[in-house]
């Protein structure tokens, strides 16, 4: 099997690189590859890496890595330097029995039919969604998939499925992060990454305030830290939900004091290993329950994980022995307490969870599942 694995990266992350890189414009593309997927963002290459274990062949790329996909462009003489012209030209230049989109919501159904004329006679086209929005969103390429890759079946069930078959890839944690994310620095209390939004998330700040009363909280958000272009769209977009009140209330909150910029990869995966304790919640308001990566992400680096109390959560972990789970405001900030105030057992639930993942939830396994699933079909 070759398979090729088109991403995106969070543009925050890909300017920041750039900024810390710059001696790194102009070089091989293969260089600025590698250390482009060494930010272990996401997925990072970690499918192809499972690939080539099994004897196929495979390659990674960033869409939106412009400094390094025109690079690219330029050592193979590519015509065209927009995004989806060098992305047409990889495909041409891989032809892959399997082309697998991650990012399904960055990429028109137009790109996906000019791909599929690219690919071998029998080749699949395949997409993944590991969150449905809400209202329900599916992705515009669906219909151009032969299979829709999913986090549950709660998330299919949210919309449609055009594509010619569904299977399911639930999240997990890849062991090889524990090799390369040093367990360095000063340790943290408790922390918290991702987003404050008054929409999706609107219960998180309350949550996250009373984790801040028990504990000293270190917070990592764009959504506080927004740039005032982005301030403004969060504003309008509070106005028209009408949820004007919850976003002047987040604007409010303590919360605000002292927060941090977002840390994505090897530096999320570090503040991870770092953290006693790591806040979680799942989907908020969405009405399925699928786990989120964060529960893989936390246990798997060893941090003892706090997170709500979910339908079918003790199918994954044992509540209270590998992880701890909340079922109320009060209910969080009495365990976080708990936890502060009692270090050995607070260690060994996190020893306990982190046991659990690399036993049961490895994203290596989940992908060699995947994988299987592909190769049935070629």
């Amino acid at each position: 099997m070759r398979l090729l694995h088109v991403t995106t990266y969070a543009p925050d992350l890909l300017q920041t690189h750039y900024e810390r890189t710059p001696e790194l414009a102009g070089a091989p593309y293969q260089v600025q590859h590698e250390r482009v997927l060494a930010l272990l963002y996401s997925w990072s290459d970690f499918i192809v890496a499972r690939v080539r274990a099994r004897g196929g062949a495979g390659a990674a790329i960033v869409a939106n890595d412009t400094r390094a996909q025109q690079q690219w462009a330029r050592e193979h003489g590519a015509g065209g330097t927009s995004r989806d012209a060098i992305l047409l030209k990889q495909i041409a230049h891989e032809r892959p029995d399997v082309l697998f989109f991650q990012d399904s919501y960055s990429f028109s159904p137009e790109l996906v039919r000019e791909a599929k004329r690219l690919l071998p006679r029998g080749a699949i086209v395949s997409a993944y969604s590991g969150l449905a929005s809400i209202p329900p969103r599916p992705p515009g390429m669906i219909g151009e998939l032969d299979v829709l890759v999913v986090a549950g079946w709660p998330i299919a069930d949210q919309f449609p499925t055009r594509a010619r078959q569904t299977v399911v890839m639930g999240h997990g944690f890849e062991p090889a992060i524990l090799d390369r994310v040093p367990d360095t620095g000063p340790r943290l209390a408790a922390s918290f990454i991702g987003q404050l939004g008054t929409t999706l998330h609107a219960e998180r700040r309350e949550l996250l305030e009373t984790v801040a009363r028990a504990v000293p909280l270190t917070l990592y958000s764009a959504t506080l830290r927004a740039t005032p272009k982005a301030a403004l769209r969060q504003f309008a977009a509070a106005v028209v939900r009408r949820r004007l009140n919850a976003h002047l209330a987040l604007m409010r909150s303590p919360l605000n004091r002292g927060v941090l910029p977002p840390v994505y990869g090897a530096e999320m995966y570090g503040v991870l290993r770092r953290s006693d304790i790591s806040f979680n919640q799942q989907g908020g308001n969405v009405p399925f329950y699928v786990p989120n990566m964060r529960l893989f992400e936390v246990t798997g680096c060893g941090s003892c994980i706090v997170t709500d109390a979910r339908p079918g959560i003790e199918k994954l972990f044992a509540p209270d022995a590998e992880i701890v789970t909340y079922r109320s405001k009060d209910d969080l900030g009495e365990k976080v307490k708990w936890l502060a105030d009692h270090p050995r057992e607070r260690a060994a639930i996190a020893v306990a969870g982190q046991r659990r993942t690399l036993r049961d939830h490895t994203f290596h396994s989940r992908v060699d599942e995947l994988l299987g699933e592909f190769q049935s079909r070629l």
